[in-house]
C-alpha cells in the first residue's frame, strides 16, 4: 500500500477510535475528491508520417500554424517526447512521442528510449493497416497492464483512394472494413474489445473525432482513479462454485495458461482443490484469484462451506456452475449479496451445453438455445434478490466464443472501482438524501433503487397523495453503511 494510502486509512482509523464519524467521512470524501487534482500523461505514439503531431494539435483544437502547435511536416519533426496540455484538463497532458521506427528511433530501442513506462494512457495513431511496430506497442502495453486507444487516422485520405478505385463506392461499407481490419489485428495481440476511432484530423466533424473526445470526456475519471489506486493496493477475487464446474479449468484460462502448464491450477475429474489456492492475476500483480475448494461434497458441505473458506476475506466473487442454477448456487449469491460484495455468474462449459442441443433439438437454433441459458441464470439469481445480475456465458476452451472476452474486458473495466470499493472503511456511514417536489416519485425511485416492490414490506409508502411526512431512512440493498433518506416532498402546505 502507498504513503498516501496509509496515512488516509490511519487518519480514517483515529476519527472512528474517536466516535469522530463526520471528521472519517470527510478524510475519505477528500481523498476521492482529490481524483480532480491527479496529473495525468497520455502519450500519442505510433510510427513517424502517421500524423500523431497533427493529431494532437487537432485534439487541442488549434491549427498546425498556430503558436504553441505541436511542430509538424513531411519529415520527422519530433525529436523526443514533447508535452501538451490538454485543451479542458489542465492536470492531464498529452505527450507527443517520437515516431516508432526510424534509423534515429528502431523499435527495438524504442520503449526505452521515449521511458515508455512512466505514461498512465496511449493513443496509438496509425495512418494505414496495423503494422507490425503497432502491433509490438499494443502488446507492450498490454503488458504493462495499461489501456489505450487506437486512432485510425487521415481518413479522409484512405475514403478518396478507396473513391477513385472501388467501381461501385460505398462510403459506410469502406469505413467498416477498415474498422475490423483494425480490431482484428488487435485481437490478435490478445487486446480484449479494442477501443477503435477513424478519424480526419483536418475534418474534426467527421467520423469518429466528436466519438472519441466524448469517450476521453467520459472515461478520464476512471483513468485517473486507476493512477489514484496504488497498484500494490491488494484485491483478492474468489472462484467458486460447486466440485465439477470446471473452477479451476476456469481459472487457468482466465490466466491464459494451459492446464498442463506448471503454473495452472490442478485439474481433474475428481475434485483436486482442497483448500482455497492463491494464484497472480495475469496483469495486475496486486490482484489475486483464489480457486476455492467445491461446495457441497463430504469435505466440504454447504452449512460449513462459508466458514471453512473464510468467505468473508474476499473482495469480490466469481460464482462457476455448468448445469442449471442450483441450491448451493443460491446459497452463495445469497451470502455474497449480504456482505454487501459484488459477483459474476458463470456458466461453464456452454460448448457442451450446445453439443448437446444440437443432438437432441429437431430445429437447433445456438442463438436461441445461448439466450434461453442465459435467461434461466438470470432469473434464478434475480429469485436470490441478486439486482441486475451479471452473467456469462463460457468455454474455457474455446476463449473466443461467447462472453469470454467480454468477462475479461468488464473485470478490467471495473477492477478500479472494487479496488475503491476494498479501500473505503465499510463502517463510515453514509446518508444520501432523496428529495425533490411531492408527486414527482421519490418513494417509487427509493424502492426501486432498492430492488423492491412498491408493495413489498419494508418499501417506503407510496400513493397519489404525499405520504412521506418526516425524513425516512431506508438501507442500502448492499452497501450496510450507506442509508437512503426518502425526504417529504417540498412545496407543500406542510412544508413550504
Amino acid at each position: 500500500m502507498c504513503a498516501l494510502e496509509s496515512k488516509v486509512i490511519e487518519d480514517i482509523k483515529k476519527a472512528l477510535e474517536k466516535n469522530d464519524t463526520d471528521s472519517a467521512a470527510l478524510i475519505t470524501q477528500k481523498y476521492l475528491g482529490d481524483i480532480n487534482n491527479i496529473s495525468l500523461n497520455i502519450a500519442v505514439t505510433g510510427e513517424s508520417g502517421v500524423g500523431k503531431s497533427t493529431f494532437v494539435n487537432a485534439f487541442r483544437g488549434i491549427d498546425n500554424r498556430d503558436e504553441g502547435a505541436a511542430p509538424t511536416g513531411v519529415v520527422e519533426t519530433t525529436m523526443k517526447p514533447e508535452p501538451y496540455p490538454h485543451p479542458i484538463h489542465p492536470n492531464v497532458t498529452l505527450w507527443d512521442l517520437p515516431g516508432v521506427g526510424t534509423t534515429k528511433f528502431p523499435a527495438d530501442q524504442y520503449l526505452e528510449y521515449v521511458e515508455f513506462e512512466k505514461f498512465d494512457f496511449f493513443i496509438i495513431v496509425s495512418a494505414d493497416r496495423l503494422s507490425e511496430n503497432d502491433a509490438k506497442l499494443a502488446k507492450e502495453i498490454k503488458n504493462m497492464g495499461k489501456k489505450f486507444y487506437f486512432v485510425r487516422s487521415k481518413i479522409d485520405n484512405n475514403l478518396s483512394d478507396a473513391k477513385r478505385s472501388q467501381r461501385e463506392y460505398d462510403e459506410e461499407k469502406t469505413l467498416q472494413e477498415i474498422r475490423d481490419n483494425c480490431i482484428q489485428g488487435l485481437e490478435k495481440q490478445g487486446v480484449a474489445s479494442p477501443q477503435v476511432f477513424l478519424v480526419s484530423s483536418f475534418d474534426l466533424q467527421l467520423h469518429d473525432f466528436p466519438a472519441l473526445q466524448k469517450t476521453m470526456e467520459r472515461e478520464l475519471p476512471s483513468h485517473k482513479i486507476n493512477d489514484l489506486i496504488c497498484n500494490d493496493l491488494p484485491l483478492h477475487i474468489a472462484v467458486t462454485g460447486e466440485s465439477g464446474t470446471g473452477k479451476s479449468t476456469f481459472l487457468n484460462a482466465f490466466l491464459e495458461i494451459d492446464n498442463k502448464d506448471e503454473r495452472a491450477a490442478p485439474t481433474g475429474v475428481t475434485e483436486t482443490t482442497k483448500k482455497p489456492e492463491p494464484y497472480p492475476h495475469p496483469r495486475h500483480p496486486n490482484v489475486t484469484l483464489w480457486d476455492l475448494p467445491g461446495i457441497g461434497t463430504t469435505k466440504f458441505p454447504a452449512d460449513q462451506y462459508l466458514k471453512y473458506v473464510e468467505f468473508e476475506k474476499f473482495d469480490f466473487f466469481i460464482l462457476v456452475s455448468a448445469v442449471r442454477f442450483t441450491e448451493n448456487d443460491a446459497k452463495l449469491a445469497q451470502e455474497i449479496k449480504t456482505m454487501g460484495k459484488n459477483l459474476y455468474f458463470v456458466r461453464s462449459k456452454i460448448d457442451q451445453n450446445l453439443n448437446a442441443a444440437q443432438r437432441s433439438q429437431r430445429e437447433y437454433d445456438e442463438e436461441k438455445t445461448l439466450q434461453e441459458i442465459r435467461e434461466n441464470c438470470i432469473q434464478g439469481l434475480e429469485k436470490q434478490g441478486v439486482a441486475s445480475p451479471q452473467v456469462f456465458l463460457v468455454s474455457s476452451f474455446q476463449r473466443h466464443l461467447y462472453d469470454f472476452r467480454a468477462l475479461q474486458e468488464t473485470m478490467e473495466r471495473e477492477l478500479p472501482s472494487d479496488k475503491r470499493n476494498a479501500l473505503i472503511p465499510k463502517d463510515i456511514p453514509v446518508n444520501i438524501a432523496i428529495t425533490g417536489r411531492s408527486g414527482t416519485g421519490k418513494s417509487t425511485f427509493v424502492n426501486a433503487f432498492r430492488g423492491i416492490d412498491n408493495k413489498d414490506e419494508g418499501a417506503a409508502p407510496t400513493g397519489v397523495k404525499e405520504t412521506t411526512m418526516k425524513p425516512e431512512p431506508y438501507p442500502h440493498p448492499r452497501h450496510r453503511n450507506f442509508t437512503l433518506w426518502d425526504l417529504p416532498g417540498i412545496g407543500t402546505t406542510k412544508f413550504p
